[in-house]
């Protein structure tokens, strides 16, 4: 059984006292505390709002531990938070500001820091978080829905397909989201404490606040702090839309001037690839939140009337109020492709559908759609129902969508008993500490073998339990061939078949492309090979004495090396 269960099992009393329950009341004293604009005398929608609002706390409430201790029990770290854990002092303010990737981190890396003090590699609480975030999107979102004065239940139902949405599961269950999270969560608070009439307020200074934080979090940031300043001058003019804006700019224009993150690494896109980027990713949003191409055609369809009817129907005071905000989150999704374009295109089309920009896409969309479902059925009180049902027909799909990605139960079970097993292996005193036993592609750079040496001793290093003798097979080659900096002066040969290697402690050659590599034993490999991709110039430091055969990664592919 899973780690994490064993531990949930073990401390059942402890979490449900100190994490469980201050969660589930803390989600429905927020979600009771939403002003609920509705007429004090219609009894009966009264007792309907409140009804549609029991209904989405309650669902809420459910789905936290659904997506905690089921969904996401199968999960563990990937290479972004432990290239956290083990790159970066959360001390150190330039650690703190230091880009990743191209993007500022900052709040999410000081939480991540405090959380590594106290609970080291125990995964449990970092997917508690990341879960309990995407919740407070998920509510937020139905705040935003409701002040644009959408029925109770539409906004339940909009709001209500994004808890479960399994095409945005990175999102949900990946513990490293909590970047994209909080720019969303902050964002969609600035958006919140700035919609509202008349002059500055305290409300404003406390939304500059939030627009802040979520630049300083992750490269959604500015997109939402966009979206603000689009909804705030339509709403409330040039100067307050300034007043929004102008602060969480003026910060990441400095974080960008003293930070001097990495420039594209593929260069820059043409406007044909830009342009195919917004097809793709709006498409595969709609896809997403229909569940079907038919109900994502319905939908599309139900967008367009719905805002003309409701730009008919209603004065542009009333559109000012009520429409700002949806437009502005509707007109931000082709700018986030746009800007994803920038940096990921290089990758290919289909990273336009990556499971993280399809859920911001639906987070963008949703309120828009939800406003155009409620002015159809305000002209047709009828329609109330089919649009409900519509929001609502993608989420048994949906759900199912979950742990469908390529890194799936088995990758993250491989992943959590090699980290936490290769510290407890006898190889690991014998070679150097600074050896990097992770040798995907996928891993982080950062992790030696010394740094969880030390979490060992230090006790933030959990059991790992039982280790499959496949993955444990593996530890002397991982210990065993250390990827070091520099190039090797020595001979190159380029290859399509593989090559048998009796290697010495001291010995050094390099490995320039991707290759599998597996133990020899009495002249044939002994287990599964591991993977081996190339950092830098692939130069390899021999530190255990090897025999092993080093393979192509697939027939027919070549393989270069240097000895």
């Amino acid at each position: 059984m899973h780690y994490n269960f064993h531990f949930y099992l073990d401390h059942r009393g402890w979490l449900e006292t100190r994490i469980v329950q201050p969660v589930v009341v803390s989600t429905v004293v927020a979600a009771l505390s939403i002003d609920e604009p509705v007429a004090a005398s219609a009894t009966r929608a009264v007792r309907s709002a409140r009804l549609a609002l029991a209904a989405f706390v309650a669902y809420v409430v459910v789905a936290w531990p659904v997506l905690v201790f089921g969904m996401g029990s199968q999960r563990w770290f990937r290479d972004d938070e432990l290239r956290i854990f083990a790159g970066r002092d959360g001390g150190d303010i330039g650690d703190i500001f230091r880009a990743h990737d191209v993007h500022p981190i900052a709040l999410p890396v000081v939480v991540f820091r405090l959380m590594f003090n106290v609970f080291g590699l125990w995964f449990t609480p970092y997917l508690m978080l990341v879960v309990t975030m995407h919740l407070g999107v998920a509510m937020m979102l139905r705040v935003v829905i409701r002040r644009a004065g959408v029925g109770p239940w539409i906004a339940t139902a909009a709001a209500g397909s994004l808890v479960l949405f399994g095409p945005g599961e990175e999102n949900i269950l990946w513990a490293f989201q909590i970047t994209l999270l909080s720019s969303i969560l902050l964002g969609l608070t600035q958006l919140v404490l700035a919609d509202h009439d008349g002059p500055l307020t305290r409300r404003d200074a406390l939304g500059v606040i939030a627009g802040v934080g979520a630049v300083m979090s992750s490269g959604i940031g500015p997109l939402m702090v966009v979206a603000v300043g689009l909804a705030a001058l339509a709403r409330r003019g040039w100067r307050i839309a300034l007043f929004h804006v102008a602060p969480p700019a003026l910060a990441y224009v400095a974080w960008t001037a003293v930070e001097d993150p990495a420039g594209y690494a593929f260069g820059r896109p043409t406007l044909s690839v830009v342009w195919e980027w917004i097809r793709v990713g709006q498409d595969a949003t709609v896809q997403a939140v229909g569940g079907t191409t038919v109900v994502a055609l319905v939908l599309t369809a139900l967008l367009v009337a719905g805002l003309w009817q409701l730009a008919r129907s209603s004065t542009i005071d009333d559109l000012r109020r009520r429409a700002s905000v949806p437009v502005a989150l509707l007109a931000c999704g082709p700018v986030l492709f746009a800007l994803t374009a920038q940096v990921r295109w290089g990758f290919g089309l289909e990273e336009a559908r990556a499971s993280r920009y399809v859920y911001i896409g639906a987070v963008l969309l949703l309120p828009a759609l939800a406003l155009a479902g409620d002015a159809i059925a305000r002209r047709w009180r009828s329609a109330m129902v089919p649009v409900v049902a519509l929001l609502l027909v993608s989420v048994p799909g949906n759900i199912s969508d979950f742990n469908s990605s390529t890194f799936d139960a088995r990758y993250f079970d491989a992943q959590r008993q090699t980290v936490l097993g290769l510290a407890r292996t006898d190889l690991a005193e014998r070679v150097p500490r600074s050896v990097r036993p992770l040798h995907d592609p996928f891993s982080a750079d950062e992790v030696t073998i010394g740094w969880l040496l030390d979490l060992r001793d230090e006790g933030r290093l959990p059991d790992a339990g039982a280790i499959d003798p496949r993955v444990e097979a593996l530890f002397p080659l991982r210990l065993g061939l250390a990827q070091v900096d520099g190039p090797l002066v020595a001979p190159c040969t380029t290859r399509t078949a593989p090559v048998d290697l009796s290697l010495n402690e001291g010995d050094r050659l390099a490995i320039r492309t991707p290759a599998l590599i597996g133990l020899l034993e009495s002249g044939a490999v002994a287990s599964r090979p591991m993977y081996f991709g190339p950092r830098d110039q692939g130069t390899i430091s021999v530190e255990l004495p090897l025999s092993v055969r080093i393979s192509p990664i697939k027939p027919g592919a070549k393989l270069t090396m240097c000895r």
